[in-house]
């Protein structure tokens, strides 16, 4: 009842809707691998607080030969957390440039491409549907 149907208006190029689609399935996977670097970032720091916790029950002093690889492992984990974050923000960062930059150049699409960031709904994916149609991912060639 009431949904809006999202058509992509004449004279669009599908070259600019495949390249929109590959910026945010790249977006999508600069945000996987930002929460890949906060689970990594976050392992070392439970790893100490449990340490911490346990601290009562062993001397530092003792188990030292354990303790300093343990802390070098969660000082590298730590530093690729990091990396990972600091590395999935420029490149969403970057990429949400790109996008802003095609949708000032192609107007007509701006819609299209804000209604394809947001969460998507049941207009995005007919949306999404048109452009595989028009495009020629489903033209099947029986000429053999």
């Amino acid at each position: 009842m009431g949904e809006k149907i999202v058509q992509p208006k004449e004279g669009i190029d599908n070259v600019i809707f495949g390249e929109i689609q590959l910026l945010l399935a790249e977006k999508r996977t600069a945000l996987s691998s930002l929460r890949a670097g906060i689970a990594v970032f976050a392992l070392p720091l439970s790893v100490l607080s449990f340490l911490v916790a346990t601290s009562k029950y062993y001397q530092p002093l003792r188990v030292l030969e354990f303790l300093v690889p343990l802390l070098a492992l969660n000082a590298g984990l730590v530093g690729l957390g990091c990396y990972l974050i600091v590395h999935s923000i420029l490149r969403i960062r970057h990429y949400d440039k790109v996008i802003k930059e095609i949708k000032r150049q192609h107007s007509a699409i701006a819609e299209f491409v804000d209604s394809l960031e947001e969460d998507p709904g049941p207009e995005t994916f007919r949306f999404m549907a048109l452009v595989l149609i028009r495009s020629d991912y489903f033209r099947l060639d029986l000429s053999d």
